[in-house]
């Protein structure tokens, strides 16, 4: 969908609530470290655009993303 700039989201977060749908990060995942422990919540998925995004903190490095991508196809289908 990059044409029309729509982008999909997951949430992150410090809570380890369901397990089984979450994919733990560390600090050398991230282009910027987190201040906490956190998830990639693998179920918690949302489409956008890019235009409504206030602010981008830092990304995922492409190994890790890769690995997220196939922990929410395994999760939502």
């Amino acid at each position: 969908q990059e044409v029309e700039g729509f982008i999909y989201l997951c949430m992150i977060s410090s809570k380890d609530y369901n397990q089984e749908y979450n994919y733990p990060l560390s600090d050398e995942m991230l282009t910027v470290p987190m201040k906490k422990q956190s998830y990639v919540k693998c179920q918690l998925l949302v489409g956008d655009v890019e235009r409504d995004v206030i602010r981008k903190i830092g990304t995922l490095k492409q190994p890790y993303f890769n690995e997220v991508i196939e922990k929410i196809k395994e999760t939502i289908f």
